[in-house]
């Protein structure tokens, strides 16, 4: 973190032309006051871009006590930024109200979230199982191991046919396996992180796909996850747990939105997909690619921060 300061604060050292804006962001909040900084060197346009709300998403997800010294520091240098800021870019669309009760000015906002990039063809699964895919992170807010209890609630119910495929790392990765080596259960299987170039070819192998948060705070801004993009693009139903104020699942009707860390009911979302025919899955997967394709295309993103950086 006090790298990334520092560095960023060593451009104006480098005999280029002066920027017209200078954008920051709000992780790690140095570097986004590094940025300010600079804009006020150069008298350059200041966009302060939110990707997380720090540091209360610090303290709500365990990493940092709201009495600590750390926190204070942060909490000022947040605050600020929100104030010399020119312009508020936020990839999270209900964060307005949060900065006007900080002391900034709401009208700067505008919500821009992540894109999707890129067409895919819908594959049908070949195997003879139904496959259930989770592509993501194991950190704290994500909910992974909801989807190894819905996997032995199937197995503890006789039914054999369908597997679960878990991608990706994180610090609750190990106790995921070691819950699942518990339970005996034999239809779950745990891979490593796959590189953005191949999200693609793997999702392709789902029938269903997993998307599962914790009932957190943390979300009360709204989310902007970018495995539901991949998701999006790879035109598979989506299961999506979780307690947001926004919800691109339900919104697309690309699938099915549950309550939160509830093991049965995603069992039983699952069982409703696998009872669909190729045809009724595939019309939810274009249902989420086609509004996906509206609102958060890579040339409609930019062209909203186009706008934003002329305004």
């Amino acid at each position: 973190m006090f790298s990334n300061f520092f560095q960023v604060l060593r451009y104006h050292k480098i005999p280029l032309h002066k920027p017209d804006v200078v954008v920051g962001p709000s992780v790690p909040l140095l570097t986004g006051l590094a940025a300010y900084i600079l804009s006020f060197k150069f008298q350059s346009k200041f966009i302060f871009e939110i990707r997380d709300v720090w540091p209360i998403a610090l303290v709500e997800s365990g990493a940092l006590s709201k009495r600590s010294f750390i926190y204070l520091i942060f909490r000022l240098i947040e605050k600020f930024l929100y104030k010399k800021s020119d312009h508020i870019s936020s990839t999270l669309p209900y964060v307005k109200g949060h900065i006007e009760s900080s002391g900034g000015d709401a009208l700067k906002v505008t919500w821009i979230p992540n894109c999707m990039n890129g067409e895919t063809k819908y594959i049908a699964n070949q195997n003879e199982n139904f496959q259930a895919i989770y592509l993501g992170g194991f950190g704290q807010e994500h909910d992974v191991i909801s989807i190894v209890k819905a996997a032995h609630l199937l197995q503890e119910s006789g039914i054999t046919d369908i597997d679960f495929q878990i991608y990706g790392n994180g610090p609750k990765k190990d106790f995921c396996v070691e819950e699942a080596a518990k339970r005996g259960i034999t239809n779950i299987t745990f891979y490593e992180a796959v590189p953005k170039s191949k999200v693609q070819s793997v999702l392709a192998k789902g029938d269903v796909l997993l998307a599962c948060l914790i009932d957190s705070p943390v979300y009360r801004f709204g989310i902007n996850l970018n495995k539901i993009y991949d998701y999006f693009l790879a035109k598979k139903p989506i299961i999506f747990s979780g307690n947001t104020p926004n919800d691109p699942v339900k919104e697309s009707n690309a699938g099915i939105s549950l309550q939160p860390e509830n093991a049965k009911s995603l069992a039983e979302a699952i069982i409703h997909f696998k009872e669909m025919n190729d045809e009724e899955r595939s019309n939810y997967g274009e249902n989420g690619f086609r509004y996906a394709k509206i609102n958060f295309s890579r040339s409609v993103v930019a062209s909203k921060f186009e706008k934003l950086i002329l305004s």
